[in-house]
């Protein structure tokens, strides 16, 4: 009795101090792409998926010693770095006491990479207190590199580093998360180069209705399995922009290209 009384308290004075409700987000599917989906549209130009593949430590530390002879560590343990126009994009992992590093599992995914942007493959061992420098290699993103996949940085005292670079990876879905609030639902955020953001759809619009229906007369799950359910020939909204400006929209589920930032990995 005594926690009832102070839960419904509690629920008085936020009322009284006009705290504002909190809605959960809700996020439309999102699915891997199978092999035989056409990508419509294709990748865009700007977007690169790119990862470390291996690399190869010189024989010798940039002083002349011998990994794991008079060496307190042993076998170095590389990490590998890559700055896109001097910005630090990627730090991998550690591979652990080896003079082949692979950098299974470190940071891969979509990040923007154009023809002429300057790259830059750095290869560390990586220390507790103050990580050693092993080897350095930068050129300009040519039409080349992306042809062939990928660039090598070869160091000047033996070694090297790859870098895989492909054309952006996608997943499947329409890409716009949402908010139901009582009679209204509104557009919270969206993957950017996904169907609904193609479609005209921003962050801050209204969800007026879907389909024929209104949102303001549909419950949260009906919203919610409309939005997970679409057509095939896809799903007709009416937006309200904040502006004020209607918008009818069909969004379709299709290919969508989010960078890193916004989704992590893609595999």
């Amino acid at each position: 009795m005594r926690r009832a009384g102070a839960l419904a308290t509690l629920a008085m004075l936020l009322a009284l101090s006009g705290c504002a409700a909190i809605y959960p987000e809700l996020g439309t599917r999102i699915d891997k792409v199978s092999a035989d989906q056409k990508l419509d549209p294709p990748p865009p130009d700007g977007l690169r998926w790119l990862a470390f593949d291996k690399g190869e430590v010189p024989p010798t530390t940039r002083d002349g010693r011998k990994w794991g002879r008079g060496l307190q560590d042993g076998l170095p343990d590389p990490i590998a770095k890559l700055f896109v126009n001097d910005i630090e994009v990627i730090k991998t992992d550690p591979s652990p006491k080896t003079i082949n590093p692979t950098f299974v599992g470190s940071k891969h995914g979509n990040f923007p990479v154009r023809v002429g942007d300057k790259i830059r493959l750095e290869l560390w061992d990586s220390d507790p207190l103050n990580n050693r420098a092993i080897g350095t290699g930068s050129a300009r993103v040519s039409p080349e590199m992306l042809t062939d996949g990928g660039f090598t940085a070869r160091f000047d005292m033996g070694g090297h580093v790859t870098l895989t670079i492909k054309p952006a990876k996608p997943v499947w879905g329409l890409g716009v998360w949402y908010e139901v609030r009582g009679k209204s639902a509104g557009v919270t955020r969206l993957l950017d180069n996904s169907p609904a953001a193609r479609a005209g759809l921003r962050k801050g619009d209204e969800i007026v209705a879907i389909g024929p229906t209104q949102v303001k007369d549909m419950t949260t799950d009906e919203v919610r399995s409309a939005m997970n359910a679409p057509p095939m020939d896809g799903l007709a909204l009416t937006v309200r922009h904040a502006d004020g400006a209607t918008l009818n929209a069909k969004v379709k589920q299709g290919p969508i290209y989010p960078t890193f930032d916004q989704y992590g990995p893609i595999e």
